[in-house]
């Protein structure tokens, strides 16, 4: 690119700026921002060769500035009409160029498809082929052209079958694309996008092991695909390769670090497959992402195992996951404020920690005491038989809490439980 500048910023060759002009606008339109001034460029490169600037003017050093021919010029404008959208004014430089595959595209974006038939129908006059057929069943949704594409390619077209199968495809008629679809890639296997679509309808029609095989190969042609990576490793996780699948997920976050959901993807496998150090990661993570985001689930997993000293994926006791599992508590409840399952959880916890001090068994008196706050702030709580067993159980750990506390530090529970705090929660109304 500083080499093309520096060519038009001093432009003497005729012939020399129409190349650079052209190369600049190639790479402008690869990027959001500049594509519109490669359409002006191009557009500029069209009313520059159609001025009336003498031949030898337009012969100096011609033949080694690969200046392009004119209609070579207006068809890359075209392209990119096409690619900001700009269809009409794409269709009309490709009439006069008569590029008919790309006017038949045209056509069947503007949803004029009987224009495009046609057009088609006016080709196939000069000669049958391959893909003029299947571009009429595109057309018209007649099957019986691209049956009609199959048999004049003696059974070796791949584009016919893939086609054929995405006829199907659009249509969500999955079970009936699957053989189109992997007819077409054992005939061609670089179709990079079609590996992409037979996972997918393999997935939706339960095929697992069919769209393991699909997805895989394309991470092999596209690695940096996380929604390849991601519906790979569900497949995994339906076929029971939970291993696999948090190997996946591990690939798809390097694609895309910023997409909370693949972190809760990632999260969910890392508890199934014991890597507790990952899911409190993976929990941090996504508070990054969301600000806020509850997982009672995951949470309840995570202080079930430490509680419990449960040997993680290295074999080693959860319980040296405490500290950064506590610090994770702190921070979520900076944010959720009034969830009783959290206090809980977080009390439970505090309470499992082996060296217990006055400091920590008053933390977990408070944290039973948010929880049972919390849980009592709807007042139709009692009024059902589920939510007044979690409540008793909270006020049966708060009790449990509160004694380990005075048996703990009998002279200073005074002192060390605040005075809202000595009110016991059986001082609540019970329904009668």
């Amino acid at each position: 690119m500083p080499f093309i500048n520096c060519l038009l910023s001093h432009p003497k060759v005729w012939a020399l700026e129409i190349s650079a002009l052209l190369f600049r606008s190639r790479i402008d339109c690869e990027h959001k921002r500049t594509i519109e001034r490669a359409l002006l460029q191009t557009q500029e490169l069209m009313a520059l060769n159609a001025n009336s600037t003498s031949v030898p003017v337009r012969l100096n050093l011609f033949y080694c500035s690969y200046a392009p021919p004119s209609f070579i010029v207006a068809s890359e404008c075209a392209s990119i009409m096409v690619a900001i959208g700009s269809m009409q004014s794409a269709l009309d430089i490709y009439l006069k160029l008569q590029m008919w595959e790309e006017v038949i595209t045209c056509y069947n974006y503007l949803k004029l498809r009987h224009r495009a038939a046609e057009v088609i129908k006016e080709q196939m006059k000069k000669g049958e082929t391959v893909k003029l057929w299947c571009s009429l069943g595109d057309a018209t949704d007649d099957v019986t052209c691209y049956e009609r594409a199959w048999e004049l390619s003696q059974h070796k077209s791949a584009q016919a079958q893939r086609h054929w199968g995405m006829f199907y495809f659009h249509r969500k008629n999955y079970k009936e694309s699957i053989p189109h679809l992997k007819l077409s890639l054992q005939l061609n296997t670089l179709q990079v996008s079609l590996w992409f679509r037979l996972g997918y309808a393999a997935l939706m029609e339960h095929e697992w092991e069919e769209s393991a095989i699909a997805y895989r190969q394309y991470t092999y042609l596209e690695p940096e695909s996380f929604e390849a990576w991601n519906n790979l490793a569900k497949a995994y996780i339906l076929l029971g390769q939970k291993q696999r699948a948090y190997s996946a997920l591990q690939e798809a976050i390097k694609c895309n670090y910023e997409m909370w959901q693949v972190w809760d993807n990632l999260m969910a496998v890392s508890s199934d497959c014991g890597d507790f150090e990952e899911v409190i990661h993976c929990y941090h993570r996504i508070l990054d992402l969301k600000d806020k985001h509850i997982d009672e689930q995951i949470l309840s997993v995570l202080v079930s195992v430490i509680v419990k000293r449960v040997k993680d994926c290295k074999g080693q006791p959860s319980s040296v996951h405490r500290k950064k599992a506590l610090e994770l508590f702190g921070r979520l409840t900076s944010k959720v404020m009034g969830n009783p399952i959290i206090w809980q959880l977080y009390a439970d916890l505090t309470s499992s920690i082996e060296e217990q001090t006055p400091i920590t068994r008053s933390k977990a008196v408070q944290y039973y005491q948010k929880a049972y706050t919390a849980a009592i702030q709807d007042n139709s709580w009692f009024k059902e038989i589920k939510s007044m067993h979690k409540i008793l159980n909270i006020c049966e750990c708060l009790a449990e809490a509160h004694f380990a506390f005075v048996k703990e530090c009998p002279s200073t529970n005074k002192l060390s439980i605040p005075c809202h705090q000595q009110n016991s929660p059986s001082k609540t109304y019970w329904p009668k």
